[in-house]
């Protein structure tokens, strides 16, 4: 009752697949396996490769012995540092010591970083860009020794995070990095860089590979440009560059469709992109001073801006889908999913700027010192408007009918998204963000002049202090911690949970929901992936990467379950008595009512949430024999681990074992420890031929796409490092020699 009172809708990923399939890697690590396979998620389903849990994240390891949920905070606190010591790094070699300090900063209070905190790895795979960038700096200008191979390292980081679209933009952006600075560069130190950034990309093989096969035989991919486009961004979200919360805090349960100043800010006649709207995408914020500092920086003429601006201008017009953009979408890499994710590198593009635009201040250019003052003063008439407005209740009424007009819908579309207190409330959360945000635009006017004056002491301290208050002010309610009630674990005894179990068995859970969306019942009884925690099979949770084969085959029963790209549950109160869900073995149905149907026996009530048993079920595992009569007996489980099991068997036939579960090609089943062929013309069971008498089966799952991944992040860190000690000792080598050449010199002055 507690969890639905503060449920979060906007973030509600953080909890379930993210913190769920990151206790179901622990689970899998402490049993001695690898966490390749979960039983409970649908009719089995890939963990490692169907997530974004990442085990092969190297930003978990350190926290691996913490429970998930307490290593959390630590994780998103080594990200957060990681970010900004990159960037510090990387721009001290292009900028003045305090304008590296204050990007560093900036990327730490930078609104991708605290919007996606509770989805590290978003985080994780973005904020090796400059790292990226530092190495490639120093290793084609021939500064450091390591620097490839940190390059290296930093690829392989990001591609090991779990999120491929992100790492492909940062690998892309690494590549036009490059590509840009191979001006004069002697061929052999190109190609070495080539070779380390190529080797950094292999490293990340056995995350890449088998996410890619899965996600081939997904419901999820590459998507069609209309998609793309339609994922794209609002003009109104440029409005959170200034301030991160003007579409509402982080524990507002509800998206940016429902806020009422989205829809205000939004274009006329495009109520879509609003209703569609995302507010974690939307928290674009970079901050006032961060934003007129860029701004200098742009007109100041400096070359140096040329690259960063440019390619900050491609990434803004992809996130909000510019005209003549869509080309981009049709670009392999770049059509697999919402545009708002190029954020990730314009999180990196914004500070990188605003540093070029401190030191064209500091050097006085007139051009910087005009835009940033005149920018200022702009911004602080316009939050000094907004902060005097008075959104009263017939102003609120008077806002329902102008967008229903302004954007072709209904009054009753309109009303059903807010109401007149929303209104109120929304406004005034708006009113109190732009009053915070006058103080802010007040202080940045300071600071710029203090820098045009070259008064670089006082602009500089100011500048860093102002980043970091308008980073907390913003970011506080995204990063407030949940507690949990004295007493309370994260996973207390449930006498539901225990009611589910208890009809359940070894079967799986299906639930139904008759309400219009097809998904409101289904968040109330026991929401999905929450009984796998428990160690309970869901036929319908919530993955990354839904299995084509199951959506469409659950689909084809009952078309009204499917949500999204997958499928949530039964919609017709008629069909549980489907053989499908028998072939499934289906054996608890959860409803918000008791129902009244063949073969459902009521096991638990209470209001809202009713289990019953189903009959019929194959079960998970059974023998065949030849009468085709199915029975369990002589059939023993004795060794049990995520993607291992194996049974003691006795048939006094000939006879078929038979393992419900999805039984793709990448099981593999032995025999007495002889490997066998099987026949897979059921996907949904395991059929095990069986001579008479006593035998042991092991089932595993070893994909292929794993193996060869696994293969090729090994050879590619021995080649890495195998590289990297040639280099240190042909540099040893010549250092050795020309101490000799100087201890050879016949001149003792010379010596």
């Amino acid at each position: 009752a507690r969890a639905a009172e503060d449920a979060n809708l906007v973030s509600s990923d953080a909890v379930f697949p993210l913190l769920s399939d990151e206790l179901a890697v622990r689970d899998a690590l402490a049993a001695g396996g690898l966490p390749l396979w979960s039983d409970e998620l649908g009719m089995g389903s890939p963990l490692a490769a169907g997530s974004m849990a990442a085990p092969w994240n190297p930003l978990r390891w350190p926290f691996l012995w913490l429970s998930p949920d307490l290593a959390r905070g630590w994780h998103a606190l080594l990200s957060v540092f990681l970010a900004g010591l990159g960037m510090l790094g990387f721009l001290e070699r292009r900028t003045s010591s305090k304008a590296a300090m204050i990007a560093a900063l900036g990327v730490q209070a930078g609104g991708f970083a605290f919007a996606n905190l509770h989805y590290l790895p978003k985080l994780d795979a973005a904020l090796w860009l400059p790292w990226c960038l530092w190495a490639l700096d120093a290793a084609l200008k021939g500064g450091s020794r390591r620097a490839a191979t940190g390059l290296f390292a930093a690829l392989a980081c990001s591609a090991l995070a779990g999120f491929p679209p992100i790492f492909y933009l940062v690998a892309l952006s690494s590549c036009a990095f490059a590509a840009a600075g191979l001006r004069g560069v002697p061929l052999r130190r190109g190609l070495r860089v080539a070779m380390f950034g190529l080797l950094g990309i292999t490293a990340g093989a056995i995350s890449l590979l088998p996410m890619a096969e899965v996600a081939r035989d997904s419901t999820r991919g590459a998507t069609s440009v209309d998609e793309v486009h339609s994922g794209s961004l609002a003009p109104a979200a440029l409005a959170g560059l200034v301030s991160g919360e003007v579409f509402g805090h982080a524990t507002d349960p509800q998206p940016a469709a429902s806020s009422p100043v989205a829809w205000w800010l939004s274009r006329s006649g495009h109520a879509a992109e609003t209703l569609g709207a995302n507010r974690l995408e939307w928290s674009i914020y970079v901050g006032v001073l961060l934003l007129l500092l860029a701004l200098a920086a742009v007109v100041s003429g400096d070359p140096r801006a040329l690259g960063p601006a440019v390619a900050l201008g491609l990434c803004l017009a992809f996130q909000f889908g510019l005209p003549g953009i869509r080309l981009l979408y049709q670009l392999p890499g770049l059509d697999l999913g919402s545009p708002a994710r190029a954020g990730s590198i314009a999180w990196i593009l914004f500070p990188w700027l605003a540093a070029l635009g401190f030191d064209a201040l500091v050097r006085g250019d007139q051009r910087a010192r005009v835009a940033a003052l005149s920018g200022g003063a702009l911004l602080l008439l316009s939050t000094l408007w907004l902060s005097t407005r008075a959104f009263d209740e017939a102003w609120c009424r008077w806002l329902e009918e102008d967008l229903a007009e302004r954007h072709g819908v209904t009054l009753e579309v309109v009303r059903a998204s807010f109401s007149v207190s929303d209104s109120q409330r929304a406004f005034g959360a708006l009113r109190a963000a732009t009053t915070s945000t006058l103080g802010l635009c007040a202080l940045s006017l300071l600071a710029l002049w203090s820098l045009a004056e070259r008064r670089v002491r006082l602009g500089g301290s100011l500048a860093m202090a102002l980043v970091v208050a308008g980073g907390c002010l913003s970011a506080w309610s995204w990063v407030r911690p949940r507690t949990l009630a004295p007493g309370d674990s994260l996973l207390p005894h449930s006498e539901a949970i225990e009611a589910v179990r208890s009809a359940a068995g070894d079967g799986r859970v299906v639930r139904l929901d008759r309400s219009a969306s097809g998904v409101d019942e289904v968040l109330r009884l026991a929401r999905p992936n929450l009984l796998p925690v428990y160690g309970i099979a869901d036929l319908t949770p919530y993955v990354a990467l839904p299995s084509r084969a199951l959506v469409t085959e659950l689909s084809a029963l009952d078309p009204g379950g499917t949500y999204r790209s997958g499928w949530s549950g039964l919609s017709d109160p008629e069909l549980v008595s489907a053989p499908l869900l028998d072939q499934l073995n289906v054996t608890c149905v959860l409803a918000t009512e008791p129902l009244d149907a063949s073969g459902l026996e009521l096991t638990y009530e209470r209001p809202g949430f009713c289990v019953h048993r189903r009959s019929g079920a194959v079960g998970r595992v059974r023998l065949r024999l030849q009468d085709e009569s199915l029975t369990s007996d002589g059939v023993r489980l004795i060794e049990e681990s995520p993607g291992r099991h194996t049974w003691l068997v006795s048939a006094s036939t000939a006879s078929t074992l038979l393992v419900s579960q999805d039984a793709s090609s990448d099981w593999s089943v032995e025999v007495d420890d002889a490997p066998i062929e099987l026949d897979r013309s059921s996907r949904w069971t395991l059929d095990v031929p069986l001579q008479p008498g006593t035998h042991t089966v092991r089932c595993t799952y070893a994909p292929r796409s794993f193996r060869l991944g696994a293969a090729l992040s090994g050879l590619a860190l021995f080649a890495a490092l195998l590289l990297s000690t040639f280099r240190e000792r042909d540099s040893q080598r010549s250092r050795s020699a020309v101490m000799l050449g100087r201890d050879a010199s016949p001149d003792p002055g010379k010596r």
